[in-house]
């Protein structure tokens, strides 16, 4: 009854009152529950279908972590029953006002027996029973209004909502999540420094021994998450840095086939910026790991499109459904000017761009392709705010070089600094040159090596930075 009740009072404030739709839904979702406020998030970082304005994510973005707190006494039993009535012994001093107050938890701050400033995260009271109730409302709504609004495409239909409601079983999950945080610091260690000219990514010390199923206490980050900063231009370029220097460092993972990790919900309340550009993560929750199989899938998939090979792309999403010769054609035409707007537009485009084809033909993509799109929608919306519309031209092509030449040095038994086979011409722009590729002697052709660096627009540095990468490499293998 309260769902119809809610749908109601938002078709009101929305006719009547006037007020804007991110207003709307933001009222709507906290009204609602966690299940709805999640979804919110989602929807205060992607622009769906012009839907929303910019005041509109503005307006939604408030939720991400600005829920309105519990006392500290319904606070206080979460932690007595965790540590005993002598609870406070434990530290020197816990502030009872939150420092965050998001759908799932409280964060307060705090100080250890040696000093150390801490972060103490509570989940909320029965926050697991109300995420069931909540999708099956959810269910209800798709289902009763799904004439008037094509929740389908907007959000995948039911394989997406299932996923939606693991991914938040996941994010509520306190064991799981002390888990993620020993895992991303382990990742974030292993690529920091892997690609020139990026900073880092840095994960909080979580402390196991005063962590629970319903507490976790982890170190305090003394900077303010990106939805709190003022969007002064020096913040904007710090966060740009940031979020760039991420993908670049997780993409080149993905490229070099390592264990592939991707943070699964970096919206602007979980993301903080330093004054370096180091970008540190709050929430580990969720995380989206790739396996062998799916980043060979992920890197055939990026690949084709990069290279506008637009019929390898139709040809793996017809595997997914049955389609008539007209969606067929329909299908084929949008692929296609999906692969040729693909290396101008952002990278955090790509995945949600990529899901939105196949659930508008009505099939169903592999999951790790919604986890991807639900890693990277956030950061879109950062993007956004931030004006970081970086193309993916731009932002990957050094590290794709470097790949490409990596690679054929690997495949090619007699390779040499002055016999290097580059593959295949359209994934350099290489127009010039033949589909066979040629031999790019980088130490000796100075025509070549002009040419290289006018057809993808590299400096001589990163030509020279490459020249050493593949003397390691060569020593190295």
């Amino acid at each position: 009854m309260k769902l119809y009740f809610e749908v109601l009072r938002a078709v009101v404030k929305k006719i009547v009152l006037r007020k804007s739709n991110g207003e709307v839904i933001r009222d709507f979702a906290t009204n609602m529950g966690v299940v709805y406020i999640k979804l919110a998030q989602m929807l205060a970082t992607h622009e769906f279908q012009n839907y929303f304005s910019e005041s509109d994510r503005v307006a939604l973005s408030s939720i991400c972590d600005d829920i309105e707190p519990v006392e500290f006494k319904i606070v206080e039993d979460t932690l007595i029953s965790t540590y005993g009535e002598n609870y406070r012994d434990l530290f020197l001093s816990i502030d009872e006002t939150p420092i965050g107050s998001a759908s799932i938890s409280q964060v307060y701050k705090a100080k250890l027996k040696n000093g150390k400033d801490v972060a103490i995260k509570v989940k909320r009271k029965d926050v697991e029973k109300n995420i069931v109730k909540d999708v099956e409302k959810l269910e209800k709504l798709m289902h009763r209004f799904g004439r008037f609004i094509n929740f389908k495409n907007f959000f995948g239909g039911e394989h997406a909502l299932n996923l939606y409601l693991k991914w938040i079983s996941e994010e509520t999950n306190f064991d799981n999540e002390i888990n993620n945080i020993k895992i991303y610091g382990e990742f974030s260690e292993k690529v920091n420094g892997s690609v020139a000219n990026t900073t880092k990514i840095c994960i909080p010390k979580v402390y196991e021994e005063l962590s629970s199923s319903d507490v976790i206490v982890m170190d305090y980050i003394p900077h303010k998450t990106i939805n709190q900063l003022p969007l002064t231009k020096e913040n904007k370029e710090l966060i740009k840095t940031a979020i760039n220097s991420y993908l670049k460092l997780s993409f080149n993972s993905l490229l070099e086939n390592d264990n592939v990790i991707f943070h699964g919900d970096p919206h602007s309340g979980n993301l903080c910026v330093d004054s370096f550009g180091n970008i540190y993560f709050l929430d580990m929750g969720l995380l989206f790991s790739l396996g062998k199989e799916e980043i060979e899938f992920c890197k055939e998939f990026f690949f084709a499109a990069y290279t506008s090979d637009f019929e390898k792309i139709f040809s793996i999403i017809t595997r997914y459904g049955t389609l008539s010769e007209k969606q067929k054609k329909r299908l084929k035409d949008e692929v296609k000017t999906y692969c040729d707007n693909l290396r101008g537009r952002e990278v955090t485009n790509y995945f949600m761009d990529m899901v939105m084809i196949f659930t508008k033909y009505e099939l169903d993509p592999p999951e790790f392709l919604f986890d991807m799109a639900k890693a990277f929608v956030c950061l879109n919306g950062v993007g956004k705010f931030t004006q970081n519309y970086v193309s993916c031209d731009a932002l990957l092509k050094e590290i794709i070089l470097e790949y490409v030449i990596k690679s054929q040095i690997k495949v090619t038994a007699k390779a040499s600094l002055n016999s290097i086979k580059i593959f295949p011409k359209a994934l350099l722009n290489l127009k010039n040159y033949g589909l066979s590729g040629l031999v790019a002697q980088i130490e000796n052709d100075e025509e070549l090596r002009s040419d290289i660096i006018t057809l993808i627009d590299i400096s001589e540095t990163n030509i020279n930075i490459l020249k050493k990468t593949i003397k390691d490499y060569l020593g190295k293998n």
